[in-house]
């Protein structure tokens, strides 16, 4: 996690995994990630709604 300008967050999060059967990767390895991609939406809707979403600076 790093801090920026104006206390705003950048969270860094990574998940690695491995099957053992090729077989198994194939058919599981979608599964895991549309799982991940709805466990970091909530994440980052559960965030914006505790500590509100940053007002970016306009140009």
């Amino acid at each position: 996690m790093s801090r920026g300008a104006g206390g705003v967050c950048d969270v860094g999060f990574f998940l690695v995994y491995e099957f053992k059967s090729r077989m198994l990767a194939m058919l599981m390895g979608s599964m895991f990630d549309a799982a991940f991609a709805r466990f970091s939406t909530a994440f980052e809707k559960r965030a914006d709604a505790i500590y509100g979403r940053p007002k970016l600076a306009s140009s």
